[in-house]
């Protein structure tokens, strides 16, 4: 559903707010639909990615064990060394990294090729060990937020299609209980926080199913995008 096709739904279908005045903007009404996607998108780990340099590739600097990572990044699922064939510039190797705890880590200050990683997204930062020694790319598969707001009518949540009515409910839910007395339905907006919830659990659910049915052995070698959070 396009943006337009989700304000229609929230304001038409689900809040029946088609007089005038409108109870709710535009403004306000995009701004509850951006905050349901990025709210979705953290409960639920439904944005995976492996391919957006900003938030899934770095190049190791020789003695630095610390890099930044994308403040949309909600967690490090995998990580890995990444060769590639020099003639013809495909990927021929993939080294999966462990992922140790930041307390595993902090009194190793040796240097060689990284081995493990601890990721801290509170602070936007990954670690590896041993200290890199030389340049080597890494690449991530994360979970993360939105990229971008959703602010022209045409455009499309990140998250999949089957979602995207959770995010009306969320929206309708917020509007419902702004505090404004004009527009405010305690009652009704805890109804769609329900449809909300139950929204939340059941695409968890089906992310831990995925998971659990992936073989972790295979993900050593990770050829194309054949990885534990992926079908």
């Amino acid at each position: 559903m396009t943006l337009s096709e989700l304000m229609d739904q929230l304001r038409c279908a689900t809040l029946r707010d088609t007089a005038l005045p409108r109870l709710w903007s535009d403004t306000e009404l995009v701004r509850y639909l951006n905050h349901a996607q990025m709210e979705f998108a953290v409960r639920t780990h439904a944005l995976v990615d492996d391919t957006t340099p900003a938030t899934c590739k770095i190049t190791t600097v020789a003695g630095q064990a610390v890099y930044p990572i994308h403040n949309s990044v909600v967690i490090v699922a995998e990580a890995g060394i990444v060769s590639y064939d020099t003639a013809t510039q495909e990927q021929n190797n993939f080294t999966l990294l462990e992922d140790r705890t930041r307390h595993q880590l902090q009194r190793n200050f040796s240097k060689g090729r990284p081995a493990a990683y601890t990721a801290q997204v509170r602070t936007n930062a990954i670690r590896f060990f041993p200290i890199p020694d030389a340049a080597y790319d890494i690449e991530m598969v994360v979970a993360r937020k939105p990229l971008y707001q959703m602010e022209r009518g045409n455009d499309l949540p990140e998250i999949p299609e089957e979602y995207h009515l959770a995010l009306v409910d969320f929206a309708a839910f917020r509007a419902l209980t702004n505090n404004n007395p004009e527009s405010a339905n305690m009652a009704s907006g805890k109804e769609f926080k329900a449809l909300w919830d139950l929204a939340v659990r059941d695409a968890k659910r089906a992310i831990a199913t995925l998971r659990a049915g992936e073989n972790p052995q295979a993900r050593g070698n990770w050829t194309g995008k054949q990885h534990r959070w992926y079908g």
